[in-house]
């Protein structure tokens, strides 16, 4: 009896031993499970957060992937920028060149540089416009405002190798201004590009927050903060300032080459044949527009989706609405208001055009007086000029490409078109104030330094700021004020700088820096007033 009821007292204590092990096993499973789906969706809320930067897509669905008809014409407006400023920074080192050619004299320089602004500033009236049609679009006015830009600068190439006067030369300029319409319709086609992968994305993280909130409810306001914050970021167009700043690394790319190439061709064979050349790379860009460009549309947005694949979806306008728990410390970024530098339309637009004719007052008096310095000074030919300019790009080039994603992130838009004026500025105040070959060269690396700081930033905040059926016409109204810009400083410091070299280059100083007084005083504006506006209960 006493084994019996051992035996039966040992069973019941290895069976509650068991139940007890598969209890604390069924537990440690439970508790993994639990892991793994807060695991998952962390990593799909790290997901939303991080498809903005990445565009390649994965068979796991972590990563958003764009749609191959997209990216090719990404790609192709790229090189038709690319390409169309490659045949204009070609002329740069035959400046002295045409005025040897056509005995100009020293305060009718600056009408060579003026002519081709001068038809771009009734031009950028007309073809923006355009854009924004649907029953025209972006793509034809793209396709041929660099065709009829190339066509007139065959006609050039004519003009000088038949011996033609200065003033048909002039007009087949302006001409030529009258058909370039293409780069603000560009920065306007990627500002359609990046809003529509943007929204997709929002939509996409929504439907990812939602699928997480159902997977595990305990992490559902964590991920739907996360979501909102990954929201607020594509509304600002991180993904369009990576557009931006792409084009911005193609066309310093153009300046890069441009002017080797320019200087080769203007030695080797002639100065004709410099002028078409660039004539048949505004063509050939024209043809890789047409071919390869796909147009997009306003009223549908491209669905970003993991495999790769194109679906159309309707457009969400703005962001979600932010929860009454979510952090709005974290979605607060005084960078990244719906425009920096302004807070009505109109106070916005007109700060963007005022700051961006004053820079271009400014660089305009490098692009059409600094081959003249270096040439007189350093007696420099076309072939050395050519080097130099492609020298002072690669620095440029190595900014945009390296340096101003970082910088961006680091300091915000506003900071960053701050910091990219004042180098201008310091760079063509050296180069005017200079005395010696070294000082004007360390001048004209201040100025590059800044250039490519400042030049993308205006297309991002005009995007942020204008919807998005005005944006070819607002963007080509600033391309027009930059035109004028372009068309009277030369004419004005044509007969300053034939006088005097430093006083022309500290008139640009002086322009830039007003500009760069103007967006400090702005930027600080705004930003009071709107955190009054919005966050009253900080300010009490």
């Amino acid at each position: 009896m006493k084994r019996g009821e051992s035996n039966k007292r040992s069973d019941v204590k290895a069976s509650s031993t068991n139940s007890s092990h598969h209890r604390l096993r069924t537990t440690k499973s439970m508790h993994t499970d639990g892991q793994r789906k807060q695991r998952r969706t962390r990593l799909r809320g790290r997901g939303t957060l991080a498809c903005a930067s990445s565009s390649v897509s994965s068979s796991k669905g972590d990563n958003f992937a764009i749609p191959l008809s997209t990216i090719v014409s990404i790609l192709a407006v790229m090189l038709a920028a690319f390409f169309h400023l490659l045949g204009f920074t070609a002329t740069g080192p035959i400046t002295p060149e045409l005025v040897k050619h056509f005995d100009i004299p020293g305060s009718k320089i600056g009408y060579l540089t003026s002519a081709y602004p001068l038809g771009m500033f009734f031009a950028l009236f007309l073809w923006p416009r355009l854009s924004d049609l649907p029953m025209v679009g972006r793509k034809k006015v793209i396709t041929l405002s660099l065709l009829g830009v190339g066509t007139f600068l065959l006609a050039q190439a004519k003009c000088v190798s038949l011996g033609y006067s200065f003033e048909t030369f002039l007009i087949l300029r302006v001409l030529a201004g009258c058909c370039a319409g293409a780069s603000p319709v560009i920065k306007a086609y990627l500002a359609d590009i990046g809003s529509s992968v943007s929204a997709s994305m929002r939509a996409a993280s929504k439907k990812a927050t939602r699928e997480a909130a159902t997977t595990d409810k305990a992490d559902m306001n964590a991920n739907n903060n996360n979501a909102a914050i990954a929201a607020k970021r594509y509304e600002n167009g991180a993904f369009t300032a990576r557009l931006m700043g792409w084009r911005e690394a193609c066309c310093t790319l153009a300046f890069v080459v441009g002017p080797t190439v320019g200087g080769i061709i203007c030695s080797g064979l002639s100065l004709s044949a410099t002028i078409a050349f660039t004539g048949y790379a505004s063509i050939l860009a024209s043809i890789l527009v047409f071919v390869l460009v796909v147009e997009p549309t306003s009223a549908q947005t491209i669905n970003v989706v993991a495999d790769g694949s194109t679906e159309k979806s309707k457009n969400e306008g703005g962001g979600s609405s932010n929860d009454a728990n979510a952090n709005v410390d974290a979605l607060y970024d005084s960078q990244n208001l719906s425009c920096p530098l302004g807070v009505s339309l109109v106070a916005a637009v007109g700060t963007i055009c005022v700051t961006s004719f004053l820079y271009n007052a400014g660089q305009s008096t490098f692009d059409s007086f600094f081959p003249l310095v270096i040439s007189r000074t350093v007696g420099m030919g076309p072939t050395m000029i050519g080097a130099t300019l492609t020298s002072l790009s690669l620095v440029s080039l190595s900014i945009s490409t390296l340096l101003f994603a970082p910088i961006f992130k680091f300091f915000g838009l506003t900071k960053t078109c701050g910091i990219g004026l004042a180098l201008v500025a310091i760079g063509l105040a050296m180069i005017g104030v200079s005395t010696t070959a070294f000082t004007t060269g360390l001048g004209a690396f201040f100025y590059v330094c800044g250039v490519p700081l400042f030049t993308p930033s205006i297309p991002i905040l005009l995007m942020q700021c204008v919807p998005t059926t005005s944006r070819g016409a607002v963007m080509g109204f600033d391309s027009a004020i930059n035109s004028s810009a372009r068309i009277i400083t030369p004419v004005l410091l044509g007969s300053v700088f034939a006088a005097s070299r430093g006083k022309a280059f500290l008139c640009a100083a002086t322009c830039v820096g007003a500009a760069f007084v103007i967006v400090v005083i702005r930027s600080f504006v705004v930003f009071r007033e709107t955190r009054v506006k919005y966050f009253p209960s900080r300010n009490q």
